[in-house]
């Protein structure tokens, strides 16, 4: 698709740009990889190595930093919020976890014989 000499030539958004698209492509096609057969298997391949180039310019540029520190910062949003709907649903959720632990470990624990079956001689 691109080779590093066309991306190197790109500006910073236009390489973001690339690398979105070749991102979105790519998870399409593995959603699409366990339905169905890809046409073409070696897109896969094709998409990992242009995200891989756009990232290479954009960290020897110095720019990549800051951009996966954002995308990570959404990602962990997105997880969060995720997260909150789940713990909404059930019964207790995180504050009833850390009680029930409190409690465990201030708990004897008591330990169980362990209990030894008999055969008979025949079996």
């Amino acid at each position: 698709m691109n080779k590093v000499r066309e991306i190197r030539e790109m500006p910073d958004e236009q390489i973001r740009l690339t690398w979105r698209e070749a991102a979105e492509t790519l998870f399409r096609l593995r959603l699409q990889a366990q339905t169905e057969k890809l046409k073409s298997p070696s897109d896969v391949k094709k998409l990992r190595r242009t995200i891989a180039r756009c990232q290479t310019v954009l960290r020897q540029r110095g720019v990549l930093e800051t951009a996966v520190r954002e995308t990570a910062v959404a990602k962990a949003t997105r997880v969060g919020r995720a997260r909150a709907k789940v713990g909404r649903g059930r019964a207790g959720g995180a504050e009833t976890k850390a009680k029930a632990s409190a409690s465990a470990a201030t708990k004897p624990r008591v330990q169980k014989r362990a209990q030894v079956q008999k055969r008979s001689p025949g079996g």
